[in-house]
């Protein structure tokens, strides 16, 4: 019988070989850079302001693969109470990524909704704040962001500006605000064009009238995306106040005003949102504002 040992000799090298490169070749893990800058604001802010930005963070993905980030950590400094902070939560550019959370002594995770980095490429968030109206004049407050969650991704944390401190001072007035109700529809939200969708009744209290540039209308419902299209605000006139929006983000949608809406003191307005639903009988549609904030107006003076 032949003898066959150098033939087996070759083929456990070609196998060891074969190990060998598969392990050398081994996809790393996907890294983020995470790049931390204090925005270019006032340092004073008034009782009662909202959308104060305390923190920018810009992600930069490498490349080979999307990465998906779920939260990130932020912790409160300075000479003020946490009292004095109504909320806090994250934008990219002007779509709010996450709920609101209230801050306390301890670091304060804040959990985003389907956040993700395209390969190669950069994504900006902005910490924002809203301020208590009857938070204590004087008091100091920063943000330092702590941990930044991105799955099995490598996080590279970079804090390239000193953390800025923003610091209350006293409104030239009562703070004015705008409450949110909400009316019963006349119908059924079926499939078709033109529907109302969602009744509020916008009210401002207070001494100041509002100029509102846009409201988010979240939906907590299963509908999404294209689901609901050609969305826009009318007075129960009929009468159109607001762009046209083609179709929704996911589950939520800006809309906006060509023309800032005035809302006058102690004045309540209705508004009706209309949509085109192309939606299927099994997707749920109910549409509410989420966040005071999420309804942008400036006091007018």
């Amino acid at each position: 019988m032949p003898r066959l040992t150098g033939f087996l000799s070759l083929t456990l090298s070609l196998a060891f070989s074969t190990t060998a490169y598969a392990a050398t070749t081994k996809t790393a893990p996907p890294t983020l850079t995470v790049q931390v800058t204090s925005p270019a604001t006032d340092s004073s802010i008034p009782q009662g302001a909202q959308r104060v930005p305390m923190l920018n963070v810009h992600l930069q993905a490498s490349c080979g693969a999307n990465i998906p980030v779920s939260s990130l950590t932020v912790r409160h400094s300075g000479l003020g109470s946490t009292d004095d902070i109504a909320r806090v939560y994250v934008m990219a550019g002007k779509q709010r990524v996450s709920r609101s959370v209230s801050i306390s002594k301890d670091d304060r995770d804040i959990t985003f909704r389907k956040v993700s980095v395209p390969s190669c490429k950069s994504l900006d968030l902005t910490l924002y704040a809203d301020i208590a109206s009857t938070a204590d004049a004087s008091g100091e407050h920063a943000f330092t962001l702590v941990n930044l969650d991105a799955g099995k991704a490598t996080v590279k944390l970079q804090q390239i500006a000193k953390q800025k401190t923003v610091q209350v001072v006293p409104s030239a007035s009562a703070s004015s605000q705008i409450s949110i109700g909400y009316r019963p529809l006349y119908t059924d939200i079926v499939f078709g064009a033109d529907r109302i969708v969602s009744r509020i009744a916008l009210t401002a209290d207070g001494r100041r009238d509002h100029s509102i540039t846009a409201i988010t209308f979240k939906n907590g419902g299963s509908a999404a995306d294209t689901d609901v299209q050609n969305l826009y605000l009318a007075t129960s006139a009929g009468e159109k106040v607001s762009s046209t929006i083609a179709h929704m983000d996911g589950s939520a949608v800006r809309v906006t005003f060509g023309d800032p809406f005035l809302l006058q003191s102690g004045q309540t307005k209705l508004l009706e949102l209309h949509a085109d639903v192309r939606a299927s009988r099994r997707k749920t549609i109910g549409f509410i504002i989420e966040e005071p904030s999420d309804v942008e107006a400036t006091e007018v003076r």
